[in-house]
């Protein structure tokens, strides 16, 4: 059966109102409140709900070579945090981040959503650290999804042999140690991007009456748009 879902959307920079329909099944009906529920879980972790520092400085030293400083949380904040993320990274999910947002997308037909869609996928991958700073090894970005799925399947929700192989095969002049702090930073990105879309699936279910996204977070390859572009959503 189907579920139809209408709301008003408004755009500040140039006052145009549209209306927005989208008709969800039953099935991603459950999936939403799955989702709904899973981000409630998320931000009761101490990580998210007091925040947590994230730091990798690296030094050389023309005698001692490289060395390098972390600063992160504790390792039971963090196996906490990675916990509550299962249901959003893993890719057999329901509730899987990408798949998600893309059913989002695709039943709610709107360019607006969509540029919201587009820009947490970017920031849920990455992309928009990796503007700030590439970190390279053996030629392989450290800080991209590929590396930290690799980092995740071999050290913390599996321990597959040859995914562990892999990282450690980029670790010959930088210790996984250090990139440890880079991949539990990437987490945050993740974080961040999963509550942004959490806001937008609480006005599906009716559990908000407004929804309100200020564009100065756009998906990369789009550079026309205003970037103080508000969107407001009623239901």
């Amino acid at each position: 059966m189907a579920w139809l879902w209408h709301f008003n959307l408004t755009n500040h920079s140039d006052g145009t109102c549209v209306s927005v329909e989208a008709n969800f099944t039953d099935e991603e009906e459950v999936r939403l409140r799955a989702y709904d529920q899973y981000t409630d879980e998320l931000r009761d972790t101490s990580i998210v709900k007091y925040g947590a520092p994230g730091q990798l400085q690296l030094h050389w030293h023309e005698q001692e070579g490289l060395s390098f400083t972390t600063e992160l949380p504790p390792s039971e904040q963090i196996f906490a945090l990675l916990h509550c993320m299962r249901p959003f990274v893993l890719e057999n999910e329901d509730t899987n981040f990408l798949r998600l947002a893309s059913t989002i997308g695709r039943r709610a037909d709107n360019k607006l959503i969509h540029m919201f869609l587009h820009a947490q996928k970017d920031r849920y991958l990455g992309k928009h650290s990796q503007q700030v700073v590439r970190i390279f090894s053996n030629d392989v970005v450290i800080n991209c999804e590929a590396t930290l799925q690799q980092w995740l399947n071999g050290y913390e929700y599996h321990r597959d042999a040859d995914k562990r192989r892999e990282v450690e095969c980029l670790h010959q002049l930088l210790p996984l140690e250090a990139s440890r702090a880079i991949f539990v930073t990437m987490l945050y990105d993740k974080v961040d991007a999963v509550r942004n879309l959490h806001s937008l699936v609480r006005l599906i279910l009716g559990k908000q009456n407004t929804w309100t996204w200020t564009a100065g977070e756009l998906p990369i390859y789009q550079n026309d748009h205003p970037k103080d572009a508000e969107m407001r959503a009623d239901g």
